[in-house]
């Protein structure tokens, strides 16, 4: 599954994944993953149906103290456009906001992700606050989704 997710340029330009990764490359990038348990937890996603892995799902806390957290994902491109992506993120911010102490996580989606949910009512926002403010971020165009305020399971 990481070498097969190495095939996507846009991964080795976001994450440590070289491109087009070989078997060791790939066990390196999954031992660094395990090395960034300090900022955060990253999960393996998986296919409901198989049970095989397909990409990963992360929860990032480096502003837990002031109560904001990033959630972000990766996909095999042959996993793309099943709701793996929304299934996962779905997990990760209903955890999140189980944490009392957060009020604001935030999701930064590429403009080119057509699948991405971009109505009001993307992964468990329940009608709460939402706003995309789109930026330059490393030279690559960026929209910063963000949902705000307490919410509970669905």
């Amino acid at each position: 599954m990481v070498c097969e997710l190495s095939t996507d340029p846009y991964v080795s330009q976001t994450s440590s994944l070289p491109l087009d990764a070989g078997e060791a490359a790939a066990l390196g990038w999954i031992e660094r993953q395990h090395d960034r348990l300090t900022e955060g937890a990253g999960f393996c996603a998986v296919d409901r149906t198989s049970g095989t892995p397909v990409g990963a799902v992360g929860l990032w806390t480096r502003g837990f103290p002031g109560g904001r957290v990033s959630a972000g994902y990766s996909l095999a491109p042959s996993a793309r456009g099943r709701g793996v992506a929304t299934d996962a993120l779905a997990a990760v911010t209903d955890f999140a906001w189980s944490l009392p102490p957060i009020h604001r996580i935030e999701l930064f989606i590429e403009p080119c992700n057509e699948g991405w949910p971009r109505g009001s009512n993307g992964p468990r926002t329940h009608d709460k606050a939402q706003h995309a403010q789109c930026s330059s971020a490393s030279d690559a165009a960026r929209c910063d989704w963000r949902c705000s305020g307490q919410v509970g399971p669905p």
